[in-house]
């Protein structure tokens, strides 16, 4: 009788400290994390080259649309090794200032801001451009540059100690 009492004070305790343990603050800046995530590596590549690891590693809060690999696999032939020249490295730093916004921004808050916006919130991005996110057929949420970029989110957001992380399909690129 005394087994089954045992089981389920064992159980209500992991309980709570599963719940205790999800409601801490995260741990890790939006670079830490970035490092941290395979699908990640091109883009935390770029940042060091670019120079903005610092900034990502910052007080913040920011909110970094973050190109998967993949993203950056699509780009056309010679695109990203051209910009990872040392000669380039003000043109890349614009480029990954397209993917920040100062604040933190989750997927709640940028639906409130959708909605309020009837349909499109905008937000002004590092580099000083306007992102455009809109709801893509009530399945996902999309992001979209002045130069018709478009960046699809995939999966969920990563919310981190100084900001949050939004991966996307594709790569930003400022308006020439």
């Amino acid at each position: 009788m005394k087994k089954p009492i045992y089981l389920l004070f064992a159980i209500l305790l992991l309980s709570a400290a599963t719940l205790l343990a999800g409601a801490k603050p995260p741990a890790q800046t939006i670079m830490q994390n970035a490092s941290n995530t395979a699908d990640l590596s091109t883009m935390v590549k770029v940042i060091k080259a670019a120079g903005l690891e610092s900034l990502l590693e910052g007080q913040g809060p920011y909110t970094l649309f973050a190109p998967n690999n993949e993203a950056f696999s699509e780009l056309p032939k010679g695109t990203l090794e051209n910009l990872l020249k040392p000669e380039n490295k003000e043109k890349l730093k614009k480029v990954l200032e397209m993917h920040v916004v100062q604040g933190k921004w989750t997927i709640a808050d940028l639906k409130k801001k959708i909605e309020a916006g009837k349909g499109t919130a905008e937000l002004t991005c590092l580099a000083g451009e306007k992102l455009h996110i809109a709801d893509h057929g009530g399945r996902m949420l999309m992001v979209k540059d002045n130069d018709d970029d478009i960046g699809m989110f995939l999966g969920s957001e990563a919310v981190q100690a100084n900001g949050v992380v939004h991966v996307i399909d594709n790569v930003l690129s400022p308006k020439e």
